[in-house]
């Protein structure tokens, strides 16, 4: 596979991963099933197909969706100021589907050096969120799914 038939098959998952912020943020409005279940597939569909592309799919990929249904199942208003406990679940949830994703198909484990960082980040929004809700989700949606796509990308 050349060069730039890897580097558009990235872009083609930065795509995917923007659809499934879209149905986060919308998940997040209203009837959470698009969040919890559509966001999920449109992750969990992003990495497969990419790794459909790259000739290295694993059946263990479509756990991806199971991960990130139960990290879209938790809440994280900051009700009682325990909205940055409820975050730090869900970071490390996403990065428990990197881990996940290093053991079982062999992933490269250096990218959890960015994966960790980036979703731990999103605890700060727990504190004082600086934006609107509406712009906070997709925001979330996107650092603990930026690095998953990367996964598939290090077993070629």
């Amino acid at each position: 596979m050349n060069e730039y038939a890897i580097g558009f098959a990235f872009c083609g998952g930065l795509v995917g991963i923007a659809v499934a912020c879209a149905l986060y943020m919308m998940g997040g409005r209203n009837n959470k099933a698009i969040r919890r279940f559509g966001a999920s597939f449109a992750v969990m569909a992003t990495v497969v197909i990419q790794s459909l592309i790259l000739g290295v799919f694993h059946w263990a990929l479509l756990a991806i969706y199971v991960f990130k249904i139960l990290e879209y199942i938790q809440g994280y208003s900051n009700k009682k100021g325990t909205g940055w406990l409820k975050r730090i679940g869900i970071a490390a949830t996403s990065i428990l589907c990197g881990v996940f994703l290093c053991a079982v198909i062999g992933a490269k484990w250096e990218l959890l050096f960015l994966h960790v960082p980036i979703s731990m980040a999103t605890v700060l929004f727990g504190f004082k969120n600086p934006i609107p809700a509406a712009a906070e989700e997709p925001l979330i949606c996107i650092m603990n799914n930026l690095i998953i796509p990367a996964y598939v990308f290090s077993l070629i």
